[in-house]
Parts: C-alpha cells; sequence; structure tokens
C-alpha cells in the first residue's frame, strides 16, 4: 500500500500541469495560479482523510483547485471594488487624489501588526473572529489593533 506521500508525490508528477493550468485560466495570472495551486494541494493534503475513493484523486485535488481559484478572483474583485470606492470619480478635484495618496501612504508606514490588521479587515471580506485566527491573536487584540492603527492614522493625517 502506497503512503499518502507517495500518493501526492504521484499525483503532483501527474496532475500539477492540468491544476496550473486550470487556476491560470480562471485568475489570469501564473503568480496567482501558483498560489491557488499551492494552497489546493495545503488544503487536500490536509482533507486527505476525508477523502472518499470513490472518484479519483486527481478529480478531487482539480475541484479544490478551481474552489480556490474563484475565491481568490472573488477576493481581488472585492478589494478592485473597494479602491474603486474610495478612488474619486473623473470630476473631482485634485485634492481627494492627494488625500488618497496620503492616506496610502500613511497606512503603508503603520507597523506591520496594525497595517495587517486594517487591511485584512477592509479588503479581506472576512469575520472578526475569522481575521483574528488568521492574525494569530484573539478577538479583542483584533479590535484594539483595528482602534489603535485608527489612532496613528488620525495622528498623522490630522493636518490635512
Amino acid at each position: 500500500m502506497k503512503t499518502k506521500q507517495a500518493i501526492f508525490d504521484q499525483l503532483i508528477e501527474e496532475s500539477l500541469p492540468m491544476l496550473r493550468n486550470t487556476a491560470y485560466g480562471i485568475l489570469g495570472n501564473t503568480a496567482d495560479a501558483d498560489d491557488a495551486v499551492q494552497e489546493a494541494l495545503v488544503k487536500a493534503w490536509k482533507g486527505f482523510s476525508i477523502f472518499q475513493s470513490r472518484s479519483k484523486l486527481s478529480s478531487w485535488v482539480y475541484r479544490i483547485t478551481v474552489n480556490v481559484a474563484y475565491d481568490m478572483q472573488r477576493k481581488q474583485q472585492r478589494e478592485t471594488q473597494n479602491l474603486k470606492d474610495y478612488t474619486p470619480e473623473n470630476g473631482e478635484n485634485s485634492d481627494n487624489e492627494a488625500m488618497i495618496e496620503s492616506l496610502t501612504s500613511a497606512i503603508a508606514e503603520l507597523p506591520d501588526t496594525y497595517r495587517e490588521a486594517l487591511t485584512i479587515v477592509y479588503y479581506g471580506g472576512v469575520s472578526g473572529d475569522t481575521a483574528a485566527k488568521q492574525l494569530g491573536c484573539n478577538l479583542n487584540t483584533f479590535y484594539w489593533r483595528i482602534s489603535r492603527a485608527k489612532e496613528m492614522l488620525y495622528d498623522k493625517l490630522k493636518d490635512l
């Protein structure tokens, strides 16, 4: 009987090009496609014990890859829409553009802990509990980081 490692080694050898092409077809970007395939393989590895041999392992991992790629695509679309929501219309003055540039710069200057918390809450589209888990902290700490990040941004931008 093959080990789990041997089964996945064979899967990767035989199916990696198909998985990458599928993810690329959905995402249109090689780096994103590679990320999607990697995430799908990790999910398959972790969920291997629930795999039922009614279908081929490659079909199961293919389905996971498609789902991950579509999830990534939806996330990218949300991020793009969020940026559009905060981008001035063509007729607005350059003061808005300057303020957005200042805000973007101020966010980039935040310490990683606070910048990650802001990014995940505004662009991640996830609940506070999920965001806290992703950041490896409890929910109160997560909300404190958001609050502190907003205070830091206010202090940096109050004179504008």
